[in-house]
């Protein structure tokens, strides 16, 4: 849905659409994208930026002018909002019932999934390789993408302005994702795939560069950027005999302490009441969740304690925003949680996580 929207933003369907429908549609791709993945409505920063500056680039700014670029923007976010409306409609009517305020039900998913930025599990404590982790293991895992910096680098030595608008474009939108993700405390490889494909497009371009420049020189260059291009090319070699794979050891290194202590406490075979279900990555034990909402964390507790060997909890793992109900469920549920099981490990990590183990085993 990203690329498409770039794709009719860049190359509008013009003998189909007029310049406002074209952005209407831009603006469902983009609302599409958003509900796919949140982090992708990102999208509409740079799509913003872009019908501001394309509309201004070269004009006097006047009133005429102001009210023209304010129909256009409009335009977009109608049809963002097209389709994003009817999903904090739904919002509302679902969680009404576990917050306080209508601002509050409309965000909830945003609440709940932002917490998994903060998940430290994955977090990089180093801060140089903290900024580059997403360029080293891109580069890693392809090292071919390296020629994304003939493409992007083709912007500052060559007069064809159509050709330059569009990588500046893509440059751009991966600068506002790779900004995001870098300065969220959780590091995954499988985030990049959000802005992988505007770096693979722009190394695509960079190969064909360097393939016009020893074949058929069709594309007239300065020496300056053909000396830049063989630099990347060096670098490419470089990458491909280096063992980058090191780079892996280096991020293990950065792992807390407490993934250790806490998440692979348990032993093969332990059947664990979780409040999360990040344990299951580290050890062979069976998993049962408990971490959709109090509610049905009670009813599951009830039915699963006897049989379960230990419980992880935490108090954070559901937000009540002041629901009496929400707040009266997790406290007889951690009122429970002390009658049957026994404290064995605390582990301090943004939040107080706790391990019980069954009071049967406990006191055998």
């Amino acid at each position: 849905f990203i690329l498409f929207a770039l794709y009719l933003f860049v190359r509008p369907f013009e003998e189909y659409l007029s310049s406002h429908q074209n952005l209407y549609v831009v603006g469902l791709l983009s609302g599409l994208a958003f509900l796919t993945r949140f982090p992708a409505g990102l999208i509409i920063v740079p799509l913003i930026f872009f019908i501001v500056y394309d509309h201004f680039y070269g004009e006097i700014v006047s009133v005429k002018q102001v009210l023209a670029v304010t129909k256009k923007l409009f335009m977009f976010m109608l049809g963002f909002l097209t389709i994003t409306l009817p999903f904090f409609a739904a919002n509302v009517l679902l969680y009404k019932t576990r917050t306080v305020t209508l601002f509050e039900s409309m965000m909830f998913p945003f609440v709940k999934a932002s917490l998994h930025q903060y998940n430290q599990v994955h977090i990089i404590q180093n801060k140089i390789i903290n900024i580059f982790y997403y360029l080293i293991y891109i580069i890693k895992d392809n090292p071919f993408l390296i020629f994304a910096a003939i493409g992007f680098l083709y912007v500052f030595f060559s007069k064809n302005h159509v050709v330059t608008k569009i990588i500046s474009r893509l440059a751009l939108i991966i600068l506002v994702f790779l900004v995001y993700f870098t300065l969220i405390p959780n590091k995954q490889e499988r985030f990049a795939i959000l802005f992988l494909p505007f770096i693979a497009v722009l190394a695509t371009f960079g190969i064909f560069l360097v393939y016009d420049l020893i074949y058929h020189k069709a594309i007239k260059l300065s020496q300056n950027f053909a000396k830049v291009q063989l630099l990347v090319i060096l670098l490419l070699v470089i990458v491909c005999f280096l063992n980058i794979s090191s780079a892996n050891e280096i991020f293990i290194k950065q792992q807390p302490e407490y993934v250790n202590d806490y998440y692979q406490y348990f032993n093969e075979g332990d059947v664990i009441l979780a409040a999360e279900p990040i344990f299951a990555g580290y050890d062979d034990v069976k998993i049962i969740p408990m971490y959709n909402n109090p509610a049905d964390a009670l009813e599951i507790y009830d039915e699963n304690n006897a049989r379960a060997t230990h419980l992880a909890y935490y108090d954070e793992f559901y937000p009540c925003y002041y629901n009496t109900q929400c707040e009266k469920d997790k406290e007889l549920l951690y009122k429970k949680i002390r009658e049957d099981f026994t404290l064995v490990l605390t582990s301090n990590q943004w939040t107080t996580k706790s391990i019980f183990l069954n009071n049967t085993l406990s006191e055998k």
